[in-house]
């Protein structure tokens, strides 16, 4: 397995990056991870008290045109006069495929021991509340006594209790009322505070480059000094933003499944009517149209005024490798080629498939006409899809399976 850098994130000039890759022994960028023989190896993370961050190696060529390192420059774009500047930084990340579905189980456990323990608290709330209310019907029945006309009171407390013991009765009560007011219940676990303790963390490698390529512009020991304290405050905020991120693709998941399960099957079928009406309407008299033809004009048109909903995957911070090959057939049939969606060894590029999804990207597609697109890029999509089922795929993701089902019918209808 050949060890290689990929481009996760650029500024806005450089986004076709993401399809470049550094493999180790090109370039030198590789340097800032090579330890040193004299390192120690950092302490163990005490509970509850993160280790600071560490000094980032900083590896700088101050002319990628001159010196013993200007050979070992690669170049991504035209070179150009300037320096390069890099350096490493590591962060604890839960977002990985692993830990999505160790998550999942997690929380069905989660969620069974928050139905458990709601239970329990309704019981006790409602234990409490009826205490409340036999209290509050006692002190009401004081209160009534010591309204009393005098004479009715003075015959009454040679009968009952006396003033003080009243008095006394009074407080006691008052003083459980409040004790039961204050009474606090157990959280409900929630599965957004709860999943994180369930899932490990796994340390992430990162290289941080930046460049001053066409101008003279170098790096002096200030800039270096500046960088590298940026360098180190960038762990926490990754490590905070990762956490967001995997909560925030864990909520998308139940967000999708919850949609998928409260569509309207009825209006499913009118709407494939009222299609299966707009096709037979554009055909010569007597002539009537197949039932591929009817379900791929259905799927067409679902995909039309699904397209906002499709964008969502652009939003994707994880992608399973059976959606990646749902995208690169997407992309495919819709005439875009491997180079277009791939790093340079033909390893499709999430960020790049991800990047297609805009709104007006699937509206296109939509209206394409699949009979001009090229017969290997059908072939290829037709491969990449072949032994995918759509329900198996609606179960984890109704947006990825909805394009599924529409490529399964485009290509039935085309081929």
């Amino acid at each position: 397995k050949v060890e290689a850098l990929r481009y996760i994130a650029t500024t806005p000039n450089q986004k076709f990056l993401f399809r470049k890759m550094l493999k180790k022994g090109e370039g030198s960028t590789f340097k800032v991870f090579e330890k040193k023989e004299e390192e120690e190896e950092p302490p163990a993370e005490e509970e509850g008290t993160p280790l600071p961050p560490k000094e980032p190696l900083i590896h700088c060529i101050q002319n990628v045109l001159l010196g013993p390192e200007a050979k070992r420059t690669t170049f991504f774009t035209t070179p150009q006069t300037g320096a390069y500047l890099c350096g490493n930084l590591q962060y604890k990340a839960f977002t990985s495929l692993a830990n999505f579905d160790a998550a999942l189980l997690a929380i069905e456990e989660i969620k069974k021991a928050a139905e458990e323990k709601t239970k329990e608290v309704e019981a006790k709330k409602k234990e409490n509340e009826e205490k409340q209310s036999k209290i509050e019907e006692e002190l009401k029945a004081i209160a009534e006594a010591e309204a009393k006309p005098e004479e009715e009171k003075k015959e009454e407390e040679k009968k009952e209790e006396a003033a003080a013991d009243r008095e006394a009765k009074k407080t006691e009560l008052n003083e459980q009322l409040e004790a039961l007011k204050k009474e606090e219940f157990e959280a409900i676990p929630d599965w957004k505070e709860e999943v994180l303790g369930k899932v490990e963390a796994t340390p992430q490698d990162l290289a941080v480059c930046m460049d001053t390529l066409g101008s003279l512009k170098q790096f002096d020991e200030k800039d270096i000094a500046a960088i590298k304290a940026e360098i180190m405050r960038l762990p926490a905020a990754l490590e905070r933003s990762d956490k967001v991120e995997f909560i925030r693709e864990l909520e998308r998941h139940y967000t999708l499944l919850e949609a998928a399960a409260s569509a309207d099957e009825k209006e499913e079928a009118k709407a494939r009517e009222e299609t299966k009406k707009e096709v037979e309407d554009a055909l010569e008299e007597g002539a009537t149209a197949s039932e591929q033809e009817i379900s791929f004009a259905h799927a067409k048109k679902k995909l039309a005024s699904a397209a906002k909903n499709v964008q969502e995957i652009s939003q994707y911070a994880l992608l399973r490798p059976e959606y990646i090959k749902v995208l690169q057939a997407f992309a495919y049939i819709n005439g875009l080629a491997t180079e277009d969606i791939s790093f340079p060894d033909g390893t499709p590029s999430p960020a790049a498939l991800k990047g297609l999804f805009t709104e007006e990207f699937v509206q296109a597609a939509s209206r394409v006409d699949l009979k001009k697109t090229e017969v290997p890029l059908l072939s290829a999509s037709e491969s990449l899809i072949a032994e995918m089922k759509e329900e198996e795929v609606k179960a984890k993701d109704p947006i990825i399976a909805q394009l599924l089902g529409t490529l399964t019918l485009s290509l039935i209808y085309v081929l």
